[in-house]
Parts: C-alpha cells; sequence; structure tokens
C-alpha cells in the first residue's frame, strides 16, 4: 500500500491540529513541515521522505495521516518486522485509521503470523468498505489460507470500487483455477491483461487456464510469464550461453535445466530427445537426487547437477519451456531401473504414498491421513510397501494394516528400484506418482477438488495424456477422501477377484 495514496482524495485539507506541547507553535511550522515531507514523497525520494515523516510523527504525535504515513514508510522501507511495532502503537493511538489496520494486516502476513494478519485487514476493511487496495489486500491473504472462496469475494469487492483493479483481477483469475474454474479463471485473465498488459500474474494465470484446458500453443507460451512473478524467483540462476527460443541445433550445447520440483523434472525430462533431434548436444541440469535415475535413461548426452552445467554451452532452456518448441511426446514409459528391490513371493504388493512435501502451498489438502486408506489396505490379497519419504514416513508403522516401511534411499534411482518391485501404485500427486507411471507400473494418482494442478486436468475417464499407466483419481468435494478411496478399494478388490492382480 502506497503511502502517497494516503494523501489523495483531498485528505490533506483534513488538518488534525498539533499538540500542544511542540516547540514549535502549529499550524505554521506544521504546515512548512508537512509540505516539505510531502514533496520528497511525491518526488520519488522515499528514504528522504520516510526520515521526515518519521521526524514529523516525533514532533506531531497526534495528527493522524503522519503517524500513519511514518508508519506505512517504515513498512516499506525497513520491512515488516521493524514496522509492526511502530504499525501496532498507531492503531491503539488511532484505532479508527483503516489505513493504519490495512499496513498492520500486511506485516502481519509478511512476518507469518495469518491470525493478526485476518484480524486486522477484516478490521480494515470494516472502517473503510471503500477502499478497493485493502479489499485486495484480505483478497490476498485469504488466498495464502486456502480460503479460494471468500479470497474471490474479496476480490470481486476491489474490483466493484475499481474497475481498473488489474491486481484484483489477476486475484480472481487465481481463485478460479484454484476452484477449478478454468473457463472463468481465463475470463477474469483476460479482463486484467485488457486494463495492464504487463500483468505477469494475469498473464501466468491466463496460461495455467489455458493449459487445464488443453489448449497446449497458447498456454504454454502465456505460462513463460512465470518468469516475470515471484514463482520464477527460486528458479533463477545464471546459466551458461543464451535463452534457447527455438533456435536450430548446429550441433551446439544446450542445457535443459530443471525449474520446479522432482514430479516436474521428472515429467518434462521425456521431452530432452526432441531437443537432441533438432542437432543439439543437450545435457540435462537437475536436482542432484534425479542424476543417476536421469542418466541410466539415457535421455540427453549428459546429466548433471546444477552446479555442474558447462560453461562453454550456447544455450540454455528450462524444462518446462521446452513445450513450447519441440513436439509433447507420448505416455509411453521412458524411465526404468537396473533392478527392483526384493519382494515377498505371495500376492500382489501395492506401493503407497500419502502425502507430498509439507512446505507444498496446496499440501493441507493433496496430503491425506494414513487411516483413511484402512478401506484399500484391508483388501484381501495383498501386500503394501509404503513408497512414503520423508517426515511422514514413519507414519507407516502406525498403519490400520500392516504395510513394509520405506528404506532409507539415496535418491530416486534407489526409489525406482524400490517402485519396480511393486505391482501397481496408489499415490497422492507428488513426485511419486510421476516416477511410478514413468516406468509404465500402473499408478493411480489421487488428485484434490480444489488447488487441482493443471497437468491433471485435462484427463478424460482418468485417463491422462502424460501417462499410459496412470489414472487419475479426482476428489469430487473438498476435504473428502473417503468417497473416492472406497471407490478406488472396491475397484482393486475386483481387479483380485477377476484375475488375482489389482
Amino acid at each position: 500500500m502506497a503511502a502517497r495514496l494516503l494523501w489523495e482524495a483531498g485528505s490533506m485539507s483534513a488538518f488534525a491540529p498539533s499538540p500542544t506541547t511542540s516547540n514549535d507553535r502549529p499550524p505554521a511550522n506544521f504546515a512548512r513541515a508537512e509540505a516539505a515531507a510531502l514533496a520528497l514523497l511525491r518526488s520519488g525520494r522515499r528514504r528522504d521522505a520516510h526520515v521526515a515523516f518519521v521526524e514529523l510523527a516525533s514532533r506531531w504525535p497526534d495528527v493522524e495521516r503522519v503517524a500513519t504515513t511514518a508508519a506505512v514508510l517504515t513498512l516499506e522501507e525497513t520491512g515488516a518486522v521493524a514496522a509492526r511495532p511502530e504499525l501496532e502503537r498507531v492503531v491503539v493511538r488511532f484505532p479508527s485509521s483503516a489505513t493504519a489496520w490495512g499496513a498492520l494486516g500486511q506485516a502481519a502476513a509478511a512476518t507469518g503470523d495469518r491470525v493478526a494478519a485476518r484480524e486486522a485487514l477484516t478490521r480494515a476493511v470494516s472502517l473503510d468498505g471503500a477502499d478497493a487496495r485493502l479489499w485486495f489486500a484480505l483478497g490476498r491473504l485469504r488466498f495464502m489460507d486456502g480460503d479460494a472462496v471468500a479470497a474471490d469475494e474479496a476480490f470481486a469487492k476491489a474490483v466493484a470500487l475499481d474497475d481498473r483493479a488489474s491486481a484484483a483481477m489477476a486475484g480472481r483469475a487465481a481463485a478460479a483455477n484454484w476452484l477449478g474454474d478454468w473457463v472463468t479463471g481465463e475470463r477474469h485473465a483476460r479482463a486484467a491483461l485488457a486494463v495492464d498488459p504487463a500483468d505477469a500474474d494475469a498473464e501466468l494465470n491466463l496460461g495455467v487456464a489455458c493449459l487445464a484446458q488443453g489448449r497446449w500453443e497458447a498456454g504454454w507460451r502465456h505460462y513463460e510469464a512465470r518468469w516475470r512473478t515471484a514463482l520464477a524467483a527460486g528458479a533463477r540462476h545464471r546459466w551458461p550461453g543464451r535463452r534457447w527460443r527455438g533456435e536450430p541445433g548446429d550441433g551446439a550445447t544446450l542445457v535443459v535445466h530443471a525449474e520446479q520440483g522432482f514430479g516436474d523434472t521428472i515429467q518434462f525430462a521425456r521431452l530432452a530427445p526432441s531437443a537432441r533431434a533438432l542437432g543439439f548436444r543437450v545435457v540435462l541440469a537437475v536436482q542432484a537426487p534425479l542424476v543417476r535415475l536421469l542418466d541410466r535413461a539415457a535421455l540427453a548426452d549428459a546429466v548433471v547437477p546444477f552446479d555442474a552445467a558447462p560453461a562453454d554451452a550456447a544455450w540454455h532452456v528450462s524444462l518446462l519451456s521446452l513445450p513450447r518448441f519441440v513436439p509433447p511426446g507420448d505416455g509411453r514409459p521412458y524411465l526404468s531401473c537396473d533392478h527392483a528391490a526384493a519382494r515377498p513371493a505371495r500376492g500382489p504388493r501395492l506401493g503407497l504414498v500419502w502425502a507430498g512435501s509439507g512446505t507444498h502451498a496446496n499440501d493441507a489438502r493433496r496430503s491425506i491421513p494414513l487411516e483413511a486408506f484402512a478401506p484399500m489396505l484391508a483388501v484381501p490379497g495383498l501386500t503394501w510397501q509404503s513408497l512414503q519419504h520423508g517426515a511422514r514416513a514413519a507414519e507407516s508403522g502406525r498403519a490400520p494394516w500392516p504395510i513394509t516401511p520405506m528404506p532409507d534411499v539415496a535418491d530416486f534411482a534407489e526409489t525406482a528400484a524400490i517402485v519396480a518391485s511393486c505391482d501397481a501404485v496408489v499415490t497422492v500427486d507428488t513426485a511419486v506418482a510421476h516416477l511410478a507411471a514413468a516406468m509404465g507400473i500402473p499408478t493411480w494418482v489421487l488428485v484434490p477438488a480444489m488447488g487441482r494442478d493443471w497437468r491433471w486436468a485435462t484427463a478424460t475417464g482418468g485417463r491422462t495424456a502424460w501417462y499410459d499407466a496412470a489414472r487419475v483419481v479426482t476428489q469430487r468435494r473438498d476435504g473428502d477422501w473417503a468417497t473416492p478411496i472406497a471407490a478406488l478399494a472396491a475397484a482393486i478388490g475386483r481387479g483380485i477377484a477377476r484375475g488375482g492382480a489389482p
């Protein structure tokens, strides 16, 4: 929230008397000092303006707009940690200041205190329901909380108040995409871009909506906007050579690098051979735990960890940018392992993954409590192998039916050996889903109703173009995993009854 906005709409006319304890008697001295500070702010000298307003606030602490502007500038110039105590003092002194409450909400959100942020922003909009910026801030917080419905309501109020609020329109696009309403997401994204063609968040959401609808050319083109958003902040890297945009190979070295998670890398590594076919020497630069697995697949001329990318490469491109320039491939398996791990001789063996990374934005919805799988674990004639990695792997010891724990593994090559020992895999939407399906192991992928990833949205009848071996099982009602798990358990049981295989 820019501090300069405090001074718009005639707010300077609402002069509040200065305290009589100041050595400089108002209004003349105050008016001159305020005008000088305001001139700094309007000229873009925000750091100097911050100093000036802090001085003003110390001399005239009873002037609400001065105290509020000083605190907001502290938020902008020095960050949320420094600003939050100051903003808390301001709202105590001026409890009717919607701007101060709004800034406090943003500071609390930035420091990870969403409860305080929600309270502050709710208070702000109750004080000034005509400020589109406050509704937008509340919408962003609601979206961060995973409540896309409430987020959309707040964004819609911002747009109703300001029909040029492209950021709020982009927020509505993100909320619609999160809810799986890709058509509406596309409509809101296009509305935002009509107002601001440079809005990267809007274009990214347009790309996601197009991809989810299977409109690949437009989807991949607009998805490139991610490089201009916070989404790709952790993926930016100084790669060797120029960024490749479809130029001919002529024997040059092209570094094709991973960008997002392990699953994304596995999914799009299939495209490396298509880049080789264009005349490049392709070097895959990927996360270290994937190097051995992908090297054995011979998808590229070399597979290296990030820090070993050849410095003399002529070109570089992200794995998720490759689909713009090469054929998309098909669903046939393209990964394997040297040998399968040992397995018991009795009955079909199924692998199970019930949780993804706890840091994932939608982990609360995509991960499933292990006890929810009880109907499936109880199907007679099966043995179960945990493929769960990370903090929740130890839960296998508390499973309602016996499940072999996941052994320690060094990388995905060792995980692949365990996956290869399974007749089928049941997994939430995480990297093992891509690994097992890319190996040709029959794989059921359990996908949440809200926050469903665009790559599973095009599945028809459970079948996805990405993997012939995968079947997508989509949750129909938010929070209800019992229904799809019961249906899948019944299907597995029927398969066992028919032929002894799931």
